[in-house]
């Protein structure tokens, strides 16, 4: 299973809308849903990689 999310999957523009509702906001960390999944810098960057691979996902495109 790649990630929680995959089992409901979103439309490619319900994806970008959620990338571009938290883009204006500053912010460096994530906290996961669990203790040992924090993404400690750079997360502002990891949710735009994170739309794009999902998007390159649903479309068939499945890049390790």
């Amino acid at each position: 299973m790649c990630s929680y999310p995959n089992q409901i999957p979103l439309p490619a523009v319900a994806v970008d809308r959620i990338s571009a509702s938290v883009r204006p906001f500053r912010f460096d960390r994530i906290y996961g849903g669990w203790w040992d999944s924090v993404v400690t810098r750079d997360a502002r960057d990891a949710v735009e990689r994170s739309g794009e691979r999902y998007k390159r996902w649903i479309s068939g495109i499945v890049t390790p």
